[in-house]
């Protein structure tokens, strides 16, 4: 399955993303072991994954030092940088949801 990134698909992992770290953030303050563990399995699962299969692409290249100059390149480039924001913005809505959900049920 060949999934083409966008501003949609940047928007899903960011709420993804917050879905899942949020909560995680609220239960998880020892160290330890199982807590890193923990700390590592979730930032695979709803951050680094879904960031590089959906925001950034798997079939990305990588770009010279020269992409300023390279009309193809640079637009790109803003392409990647509007996915970014998308899925920043996502994540930030989407936390400060999940905030308030988890503070009317405390």
């Amino acid at each position: 399955m060949d999934i083409k990134p966008s501003n949609k698909t940047a928007a899903i992992a960011g709420m993804w993303s917050a879905i899942g770290l949020v909560p995680l953030n609220g239960w998880v303050y020892t160290a330890g072991t199982a807590t890193t563990l923990a700390w590592l399995a979730v930032f695979t699962v709803f951050l680094f994954v879904p960031f590089i299969y959906l925001v950034l692409g798997k079939n990305r290249h990588k770009f010279s030092r020269t992409w300023i100059g390279d009309p193809a390149e640079r637009a790109e480039y803003f392409l990647i940088v509007k996915r970014i924001l998308s899925w920043l913005g996502a994540a930030a809505l989407t936390a400060a949801i999940v905030l308030g959900v988890m503070k009317l049920a405390a």
